[in-house]
C-alpha cells in the first residue's frame, strides 16, 4: 500500500524521499500525521513516498493481531500482577500467531530483508534511479538493510534514533529495557535531592 506526496515545486528533484516507519509493525501511511511538523522541509523540492511495509496497515496479507489488542484493552485500569500480565500477554500473542499460521501466512517472509526487497521493487516499479531514505526507529534498521542490499538505489539516508543491524529485537523486553540507565540516573538524582526525596520517598 503506497502513497506519494508530490512536491509543490515547479521543478522537483528527480530523487524523492522514501519514508520508513518504525515499530517494527507501524504502518507508514498513517504516519503522515507526523509530516505536519516537517512537511515543508520534506516536500520543498522532492516527492515523499510512503508505504505500509508488508504485514502492516493496508498491505495484504495483514499481520494485525486483534487478539493482543483486545488483551491490552481488557487490561486497562486493572491491577494485574506482573507475572500474570506477562503470561496473559504472551498467550494473546501466541493465539495471534496460531491464527496467522492457520491462514497459511508464511511468517518467515516478514523480515527486514524481505521489506528491503519490497522497497527496491517499489523503486524500480516507479522508475526511480535513486532516492533518499528517511528512517525513524526501526525504520533506520530497514534503511540500513536497504543500503546494504540495494546500495545502487540510494543517494542519501537520514537515520533518526538508530536501531543498528546487529542488535536483536529480543533485547527490547522488560528485563533489558534500553532506557534503564536513564531511569537509574533519575532515581539517583532524586535520592540525592532532599526535596525530591521528601516528595517522592518511594519513587523507585
Amino acid at each position: 500500500h503506497v502513497a506519494i506526496f508530490r512536491s509543490k515545486s515547479s521543478s522537483p528533484a528527480s530523487d524523492p524521499i522514501l519514508y520508513l516507519s518504525g515499530g517494527p509493525g507501524a504502518p507508514g501511511i498513517p504516519d503522515v500525521m507526523y509530516f505536519n511538523s516537517f512537511s515543508g522541509f520534506m516536500k520543498s523540492n522532492r516527492d515523499v513516498i510512503v508505504f505500509d511495509q508488508r504485514g502492516t496497515g493496508q498491505s495484504q496479507p495483514s499481520l494485525a493481531c486483534p487478539e493482543a489488542g483486545q488483551f491490552y484493552m481488557d487490561a486497562l485500569n486493572k491491577a494485574i500482577p506482573r507475572d500474570e500480565f506477562l503470561n496473559s500477554e504472551n498467550s494473546a500473542w501466541q493465539k495471534c500467531r496460531e491464527r496467522l499460521v492457520s491462514e497459511n501466512i508464511e511468517l518467515e517472509q516478514y523480515s527486514s530483508v524481505t521489506s528491503a526487497a519490497d522497497a527496491d521493487d517499489l523503486r524500480r516499479a516507479l522508475n526511480i534511479e535513486k532516492w533518499n531514505l528517511f528512517g525513524i526507529s526501526y525504520g533506520t534498521r530497514l534503511a540500513l538493510t536497504i543500503m546494504r542490499d540495494y546500495p545502487q538505489g540510494v543517494r542519501s539516508a537520514v537515520l533518526d534514533s538508530v536501531f543498528p543491524l546487529p542488535e536483536s529485537l529480543a533485547n527490547y523486553d522488560y528485563n533489558d529495557f534500553r532506557g534503564k540507565g536513564s531511569i537509574k540516573y533519575l532515581l539517583d538524582r532524586c535520592t540525592a535531592d532532599i526535596e525530591c526525596q521528601t516528595a517522592y520517598p518511594d519513587l523507585e
